[in-house]
């Protein structure tokens, strides 16, 4: 028989107690300038003993790409984050959820959860947390439901999908960089108007 959870922190707790962790992922996201941008994320973990600590787990970032998009890199191509292995558990947490941000310009990318985001919730059956321009986005469940496997993710649903809103639970992050000048992004492009650098699998963005 599974273990019975706790009484867990609903997102917006989760957002005011990571508001440190989330501005700093953020700010990884940029660790190679404004003209460029690499999703930071990882996992949301809290302690079944009192005091509860809710941490967060930073896992590997995703690729680094130019936030103007070009030939090469159409429109809401996004250089998404591995989420799929979960790190960090430590002896007797219960994962809560998962986050990460999208740094891209919203003329580039939608600061929102994507249909992918929406789809990872359902199958981890977990609350998720994007970190963008509009504010920390929640979306997915409410609050953990399964108990099994607590320091990962449960067992993935049967049926029909679930098709989640995301709703903001916090606040923009501080200095998002927006370049609008598009004079600065010449060095960027080749002389046949292609992008001479698209990504790099630098761990730290």
């Amino acid at each position: 028989m599974a273990d019975r959870l706790p009484e867990l922190p609903l997102p917006a707790e989760i957002a005011k107690k990571l508001k440190d962790p989330f501005q700093k992922a953020w700010n990884d996201s940029f660790l190679k300038g404004q003209k460029y941008a690499c999703e930071q994320g990882g996992f949301i973990f809290i302690t079944r003993s009192k005091p509860k600590e809710i941490r967060a787990v930073r896992a590997r970032a995703g690729e680094t790409f130019l936030q103007r998009p070009s030939d090469k890199v159409p429109k809401d191509s996004n250089p998404g984050i591995d989420l799929s292995r979960v790190i960090g558990a430590g002896n007797g947490s219960i994962l809560l959820g998962t986050f990460h941000t999208h740094p891209l310009r919203e003329d580039r990318a939608s600061p929102y959860p994507s249909d992918a985001d929406t789809d990872n919730a359902w199958r981890r059956q977990l609350p998720g947390f994007v970190i963008g321009r509009a504010g920390i986005m929640h979306y997915g469940l409410e609050y953990r439901e399964d108990a099994r496997n607590p320091g990962g993710y449960p067992p993935q649903p049967h049926g029909s999908r679930t098709v989640y809103r995301s709703h903001k639970v916090g606040n923009r992050p501080n200095n998002a960089p927006y370049q609008k000048d598009d004079a600065l992004w010449e060095e960027d492009f080749d002389e046949e108007g292609g992008q001479s650098s698209t990504a790099d699998s630098n761990p730290d963005c």
